[in-house]
């Protein structure tokens, strides 16, 4: 769920139980989802299928993210009791794993999965099967998704504005329209989920192969605490892993160390790497430190290693002149580094001692909020993006039963990992010493008045020279364009104004003289700005933000913003702006410390 909703959550108490909310982690929703359709395999059929997106989101499904399940159980349903015993064994499956489903059962799966979504919320289930189920009679497509809404067909939320705007909102309204017209005005796509849900044409399914298991186990003759046995029975594990390896050109990126005591229950070692290696020598180096880092309470008396993750070897050719040690690198050439080399030994040592959360990379965000402008991810034990991604290469065809699981409780999963969406960090960066005095700026020492040599608002400028007209600030090149530590929640403050006393919002878009912090009274010495940062329209309420870096009497350099905060609408866009203004109130939040 989006941040804002999360946090709205999180202010709404149950008795003395505060929600946990913590950041998104797609690859283990990848993870734990792939581990889910495995354990189906198990229990109901072997074909089973992960749902395949397109390019671009659905209606709905925001997210970009497979979360539901295709199931071929013909000819395997009257061993579970026919196709009711099929949804019963699956939701007393899902409930032992503290996950809840909507599921249904079709000829076909584009049916299957249109009623499985929305067939809670407009079609009323049958008394014999577990809630949120439905069977669908053979033959009985259409009767079955006239009354869902037109996103239950799998398209683009562009298209089913278009729709809405024509008056067309349910799927029966959509088939009365002839589809030679569809197709010129709304598009072929549109028109294939519609045969796909009839069932009219093909749709393959991409059947799920677990990934091949390569784990070691020891049985210690003797149970003992001794680490240097221990790592020596390690590394003999390690070897017999490379060779399983070795035959498929691929290298371990995780392991699983699983130690078990003779007394108190078994240890768990997740190791994490940069890059995928078969190198032993490494990954017995990190299993020691890892295992140095540890009290054992009791003997081991039985030790396995499994690998969690894996991923192709990268080879890359030598180059007959060495490169620039100290010329740039790209962040693909960064993420493509070999494990065996510096970089990548230094982020699994790291991520060894300190843990693989507390090493991550940073990634840029499109968000022009600056707390929300970027992300971060563990470098080591994650699954990496490549140029070229593997083409699903095997495709079964489609049975006449299918069997939809839409997982609509994402805080259950297999491993106790929690995958409800979250953000909380905090930013540090690298600048370089900067004097806005050598920028040819004129500061006011009037208190915390505007100063009137120049003044940006989102890379426009107006000045009182044509030579200020250079001054496009703060520029992508500048060094104090943004500060050196970004708090990771701007702290409001108490401000004043010439000749006021502190408040906390003020009537006045005017820079304060003076400013409060915990108790602290700071004095605005001198000053730059205006940049404007606001949101888009699409993201709700308008936050706009008027950033300014200030320098304190003590000389400190700090990047404070007024915030507002308001709805765009109609009304409001023809309202006469004085009016507004002299309705509005301003806030002062303290948001980063350049020194």
């Amino acid at each position: 769920m989006p941040i804002a909703q999360a946090s709205e959550l999180c202010a709404i108490k149950q008795g003395d139980v505060v929600p946990l909310v913590e950041k998104h982690d797609p690859d283990a929703d990848r993870e734990v989802f792939g581990r889910l359709a495995e354990t189906f395999q198990d229990i109901l059929t072997p074909l089973i299928a992960v749902e395949e997106l397109d390019a671009k989101p659905w209606a709905g499904h925001p997210r970009q993210q497979s979360e539901s399940l295709c199931c071929d159980i013909t000819g395997a349903a009257h061993l579970l009791g026919g196709e009711a015993g099929v949804l019963r064994h699956a939701t007393e499956s899902l409930q032992a794993m503290n996950l809840a489903a909507c599921m249904a059962i079709a000829d076909h799966w584009g049916t299957a999965w249109a009623v499985a979504h929305e067939g809670p919320w407009c079609l009323r289930p049958a008394d014999n099967l577990p809630p949120r189920s439905f069977i669908v009679p053979s033959g009985e497509a259409e009767s079955a998704i006239v009354e869902l809404p037109v996103r239950a067909l799998r398209i683009e939320q562009a298209t089913v504005d278009t729709l809405a705007r024509l008056g067309v909102e349910r799927v029966g309204h959509l088939l009365k329209l002839p589809r030679s017209g569809i197709a010129p005005r709304l598009g072929m796509p549109l028109v294939r989920r519609i045969e796909q849900a009839l069932g009219e044409v093909a749709e393959p399914l991409g059947v799920h192969h677990a990934e091949a298991e390569h784990c070691e186990s020891w049985d210690l003759e003797y149970p003992t605490m001794d680490q240097e046995i221990l790592v020596d029975r390690a590394r003999r594990l390690l070897e017999r892993i490379k060779g399983g390896l070795a035959t498929r050109k691929r290298g371990a990126q995780r392991l699983t160390c699983r130690l078990d005591l003779s007394v108190h229950p078994p240890l768990i070692l997740e190791i994490g790497l940069f890059a995928p290696t078969t190198d032993v020598d490494h990954l017995g180096g990190l299993f020691a430190n890892r295992l140095e880092s540890l009290r054992l309470r009791s003997d081991v008396t039985r030790l396995t290693i499994s690998v969690s993750l894996s991923a192709p070897l990268r080879t890359t050719q030598v180059s007959l002149f060495s490169h620039d040690p100290l010329a740039p690198q790209s962040p693909l050439e960064i993420s493509g580094a070999k494990s065996g080399s510096s970089l990548g030994r230094l982020v699994d040592l790291l991520s060894g001692r300190l843990g693989r959360d507390r090493v991550v990379e940073v990634r840029l965000c499109r968000d022009p909020l600056p707390e929300n402008a970027f992300d971060t991810s563990p470098l080591a034990g994650t699954r990496r993006l490549t140029l070229k991604t593997a083409s699903r290469s095997h495709h079964r065809r489609r049975s006449s039963s299918r069997s939809s699981f839409h997982s609509s409780d994402s805080s259950g999963d297999l491993s106790g990992d929690r995958l409800l969406g979250g953000r909380s960090k905090s930013f540090k960066g690298v600048t370089q010493d900067h004097d806005f005095r050598d920028s040819g700026i004129e500061f006011d020492d009037s208190g915390g008045r505007e100063a009137s040599g120049i003044r940006y608002r989102g890379g426009g400028v107006s000045s009182k020279s044509a030579d200020d007209a250079a001054l496009l600030g703060p520029s992508p090149s500048d060094a104090m364009r943004r500060p050196l530590s970004l708090l990771a929640t701007p702290v409001a403050m108490e401000v004043a104004l010439v000749g006021g006393s502190f408040c906390r919002e003020v009537f006045s878009p005017q820079l304060p003289e003076r400013f409060k912090i915990n108790g602290t009274v700071y004095r605005i010495k001198d000053h730059w700005g205006p940049e404007r940062i606001e949101t888009g329209w699409w993201s709700g309420a308008l936050i706009c933000r008027d950033y300014y870096r200030v320098l304190t009497a003590g000389h400190q350099w700090w990047w404070i913003y007024r915030g507002t905060e308001r709805h765009r609408s109609f009304e409001t866009d023809l309202a006469d702006d004085s009016t507004y203004a002299s309705e509005q109130r301003f806030r002062w939040f303290l948001h980063g410390r350049f020194a």
